[in-house]
């Protein structure tokens, strides 16, 4: 069952301003866009929007910073040092898809899957797979040149990594 976080505007005024700053310094890689008609102020606001949302929804700190070459390939580090990729799909029931074609590119240990909540500025938790999950299921799609996917409907349920989240807080705790 996909989980919601819906932004207070102070958070979405917060982020609309952090995203803007993360654009401005971008200058040695830019986002692939899935959605052609998005800006890439549009696209780093709704991502970041959905990280923001996941940070919420697992209590893990969230980085606002901005670099010239983006993250390392994820957005989250647990106390584990499993890492943890958000992807921000602007239209409901759109699948967990890689930019590329190339297996590597998934750099995470995980990935979860947001897109628009049925609120305005709400942003939708629909599931997650493990890179080695994703290695197995994917699939190969030409979407705006090939990329690697998982439907979503395959997807773990997100519960299941926030218990599991919770898990290893309280494993790091004791």
């Amino acid at each position: 069952m996909p989980i919601n976080y819906i932004l207070s505007d102070q958070e979405w005024a917060f982020i609309a301003e952090k995203a803007k700053k993360r654009n401005d310094i971008k200058t040695v890689s830019s986002s692939k866009k899935f959605d052609g008609g998005k800006s890439s102020l549009n696209i780093h606001t709704y991502g970041m929007a959905a990280e923001y949302s996941f940070s919420q929804l697992t209590n893990l700190p969230y980085n606002f910073n901005a670099t010239r070459c983006g993250d390392d390939g994820y957005d989250f580090k647990t106390s584990n040092q499993l890492t943890i990729e958000i992807r921000y799909r602007y239209q409901r029931n759109r699948d967990f898809a890689l930019n590329t074609d190339r297996l590597e590119d998934f750099k995470a240990d995980i990935g979860v899957l947001f897109w628009p909540g049925d609120k305005e500025k709400s942003f939708e938790m629909v599931g997650w797979t493990s890179k080695v999950a994703f290695a197995f299921m994917c699939e190969r799609h030409f979407l705006k040149g090939w990329r690697l996917l998982i439907p979503w409907q395959k997807l773990r349920k997100p519960e299941e990594l926030l218990e599991q989240i919770e898990k290893w807080k309280l494993a790091e705790s004791s």
